[in-house]
């Protein structure tokens, strides 16, 4: 049925023994709009075959998994799998660098191992509260910010502090804007103070990025 729906090409060999090939080299899950990239990249002739029609045509021969949706991979390794979601392999990406990253790069990094599309990267980016924005489009995690732990307390401390005092919400700018005056955040980012009170369950985001006390005394 699936021959006669989608045109097999010639070299469907080929095409298989490289699948195999990259799924291997890989040593995990990976999708067939990686594999289809792959083998484009590698000038190997893929006809009509798509995301779509590559994985029902694999798992017409031995060796292969299905997985969710596009994703494959092969019986021989099925054991050794560990299925990562995509918050996940973005994490790992940005904590083995020490610098930030554009979603660009972000995103070129996602496609060595998994045919996620870019919007989809830059959605978890901007949901995932691991991820923290420092320029446009560009991020990095609490991992690889020097004296992360220490500058989360202060930023929390003094916006507490000062909601209790003025009896009235505090913008992320202004918390910003005033412990750049001090030493130790003379480089202090308003995406890293945003960052900080929006994961923090002390406060609540009100609009025009203002918080306020989620529990007041």
């Amino acid at each position: 049925m699936l021959r006669d729906r989608f045109r097999t090409p010639a070299n469907i060999g080929e095409i298989v023994n490289v699948c195999k090939s990259i799924l291997r080299s890989l040593q995990n899950i990976s999708d067939t709009k990686h594999l289809i990239n792959e083998l484009n990249k590698r000038n190997i002739d893929v006809g009509d075959l798509n995301a779509y029609s590559l994985k029902p045509i694999l798992l017409q021969y031995p060796g292969f998994v299905s997985y969710r949706k596009f994703e494959i991979g092969l019986e021989e390794l099925a054991g050794k799998y560990e299925r990562k979601p995509l918050g996940d392999l973005i994490h790992e990406i940005l904590v083995s660098t020490s610098r930030p990253m554009h979603v660009d790069a972000i995103w070129r990094k996602i496609l060595k191992q998994r045919g996620f599309p870019r919007y989809a990267v830059d959605q978890r980016l901007g949901d995932d509260p691991r991820f923290i924005r420092i320029a446009p489009a560009t991020y990095t995690v609490a991992e690889n910010i020097l004296l992360y732990k220490e500058k989360q307390k202060i930023i929390i401390n003094f916006a507490r502090e000062w909601i209790n005092f003025k009896k009235n919400a505090i913008s992320a700018f202004f918390v910003s804007e005033v412990l750049k005056e001090t030493s130790e955040f003379e480089n202090l980012s308003l995406e890293l103070v945003n960052n900080v009170l929006a994961t923090s369950t002390e406060f609540i985001k009100l609009l025009n990025g203002f918080y306020d006390l989620a529990y007041k005394n």
